[in-house]
C-alpha cells in the first residue's frame, strides 16, 4: 500500500481518551506484519481520522525505520506521543502489544497442554514448512526494495556468508555494515544512494515538540530505573543467577541490535536460546515463529512466546503453579524486549526533525539494510535446516515438507495470500495429511 496521497486538512485531533480507545482497538487488529501495521495507521491516523498530516507521518516512518526494534510499535508511540507528548506515546505503545501478550500467553498454555495430540502436533507439522516459505518470501521482498546498488548486493551476499560460513556472530556484522556506510557515505555515497529520496519539507511543529531540556536526561533516567527495578525485584526474591534475569539481559541486549525487524533477530535469539542457553529447542523455536506471525501485534512478541515457554519448563519455577511461570517469563521478556523502544522514541522524537536531509545517515541506513537481506537468508538456511532434518519432519515425508514449502512460497510471491492465510493452509493440510494418509496407503496396498 502506497503511503503518498493528496494532503487532506487537519481535524482538531482526539481527546486523550478517544485516543485510548482508538489505541486498544489498533492493537487488537494489527495484524500483517510491520507492512501492514504502518499501512494501516496510515490509513486510520492519516486518511481516514486526519489526526496527523502526511508529511509529519512519513517523516515519523523515516526517524522509526532507523531504530533498532519493532517499527510499527515505534510508529505508534511515536503518533501517540506527537497527539498528547509522552503519555500519550506510552499509552500508544503498550496498548499496541498488551493484546498480543495475552493471547500469546493463552497460546502458550494451549501449546503446552495439548501440543502432543496427534492432530494438534499434524498442525505444527504442516505450519514449519510455512514458516521457512515466510522466511525465503521476506529475503525476496526485501532485496527487491533494497538492494540498489551492486555494493549492496554485495554486501548482503558478505553478510550471509559471514554468518553461515565463518560463524561470525550478528553484532559483529552489524557492525561492519554500519562501518561500510559511514566510510562509503563521506565520499562514494552514490554506490550506496544512487538516487536522492525525496524528503518531506513541512516544518510545522507542535507543541509536544517543544519541550524543555531537562525532559531528555529525565526520559534516560527513567528508563534506566523502570529497567533496573524489576530486576532487583527479580534478585530479591529468586536470587542471582536466575532464569528471569537472564531472560532480561538477554533480550535487552537483542533489542538494542534489532535493527532490519523480527526476522533479522531470529539467528542471534535462536543461537542464544537454543544453542548456548538451551532455554528451548529448535522445533519450538519454529512454532514461536508460527505462533508470532498469527497474532496481532509486532512480529516480535515472538520473542515473548519463547518466553513463556522457557519459563514454563525451567525447574528454578516448579514452585508457582502454571500457567503462572509462562506468563511472568513472557512478560519479562516482553518488559525488556519494548522498553528500548520507549526510550529511543521519547527521547529521540523532539530531535528527529534533525534528521530530515542527513545523507550521510542515509547511506549508513542503506548499508545496514543490505545486510539484512544478508540475515534473513541466513535465517532461512537455519529455519530450513531445523524444519527439514530427520528428526524434525514428525508425521510428515520430507518430500512433503519440501512440496509444502515451496507451493506455500509461490502462492506467497504471486497468489496474493497473506502470512495468516499461508499458516493456516499449512495447518489445515498437516491435520488433512494426518488423516487422509492411513486411508491412502490402505487404498493402494
Amino acid at each position: 500500500m502506497s503511503l503518498e496521497t493528496a494532503a487532506v486538512p487537519l481535524t482538531s485531533g482526539p481527546s486523550f481518551w478517544e485516543a485510548f480507545r482508538f489505541w486498544a482497538r489498533m492493537g487488537c487488529i494489527s495484524f500483517g506484519g510491520p507492512a501492514g501495521q504502518i499501512a494501516l495507521l496510515h490509513q486510520e491516523l492519516v486518511d481516514r481520522r486526519r489526526w496527523i498530516e502526511q508529511s509529519r507521518f512519513l517523516h515519523a516512518v523515516n526517524f522509526c525505520m532507523a531504530l533498532p526494534g519493532p517499527e510499527a510499535q515505534q510508529l505508534a508511540i511515536y503518533c501517540g506521543w506527537f497527539l498528547h507528548g509522552i503519555p500519550g506515546g506510552i499509552i500508544a505503545g503498550s496498548l499496541f502489544v498488551l493484546p498480543s501478550l495475552l493471547m500469546l500467553s493463552g497460546l502458550g498454555w494451549v501449546y503446552l497442554t495439548f501440543g502432543n495430540l496427534e492432530l494438534v502436533q499434524a498442525c505444527f507439522d504442516g505450519i514449519r514448512p510455512v514458516i521457512v516459505a515466510l522466511v525465503a518470501f521476506a529475503a525476496l521482498r526485501l532485496s527487491r526494495k533494497v538492494l540498489k546498488t551492486p555494493v549492496l548486493a554485495l554486501l548482503a551476499l558478505v553478510s550471509f556468508l559471514l554468518l553461515r560460513v565463518a560463524g561470525l556472530e550478528y553484532p559483529w556484522v552489524l557492525a561492519g555494515a554500519i562501518l561500510t556506510g559511514l566510510l562509503l557515505g563521506r565520499r562514494n555515497r552514490h554506490l550506496l544512494l544512487p538516487k536522492t529520496t525525496k524528503i518531506p519539507s513541512d516544518k510545522e511543529s507542535s507543541p509536544t515538540q517543544s519541550l524543555p531540556l531537562w525532559t531528555l536526561p529525565a526520559i534516560l533516567l527513567g528508563g534506566w530505573l523502570l529497567w533496573a527495578a524489576p530486576l532487583a525485584v527479580i534478585g530479591a526474591v529468586y536470587g542471582t543467577p536466575h532464569l528471569l534475569s537472564d531472560l532480561a539481559r538477554f533480550f535487552t541486549k537483542a533489542a538494542l541490535m534489532a535493527f532490519g525487524g523480527a526476522y533479522a533477530l531470529v539467528p542471534y535469539v535462536s543461537e542464544g536460546m537454543v544453542e548456548h542457553h538451551e532455554w528451548l529447542n529448535r522445533q519450538e523455536l519454529v512454532d514461536s515463529l508460527a505462533l508470532g506471525e498469527t497474532t496481532p501485534g509486532p512480529l516480535i512478541m515472538m520473542f515473548s512466546f519463547m518466553g513463556y515457554l522457557a519459563a514454563s519448563k525451567s525447574p528454578q519455577l516448579l514452585g508457582l503453579p502454571p500457567p503462572l511461570p509462562g506468563f511472568i517469563g513472557a512478560a519479562v521478556v516482553t518488559w525488556y524486549t519494548f522498553l528500548p523502544s520507549f526510550v529511543m522514541v521519547l527521547a529521540g522524537a523532539p530531535l528527529s526533525e534533525r534528521l530530515r536531509g542527513h545523507r550521510k545517515f542515509e547511506a549508513i541506513l542503506a548499508a545496514i539494510s543490505a545486510a539484512v537481506v544478508g540475515v534473513i537468508m541466513s535465517l532461512g538456511v537455519y529455519l530450513g535446516g531445523a524444519v527439514f532434518s530427520q528428526e524434525a519432519q514428525g508425521g510428515i515425508s520430507l518430500g512433503l515438507m519440501i512440496l509444502l514449502a515451496l507451493t506455500a512460497l509461490l502462492l506467497l510471491a504471486f497468489g496474493k495470500i497473506s502470512p495468516i492465510q499461508a499458516i493456516v493452509a499449512g495447518g489445515l493440510g498437516g491435520v488433512a495429511l494426518k488423516i487422509l494418509t492411513p486411508t491412502i496407503f490402505a487404498f493402494f496396498s
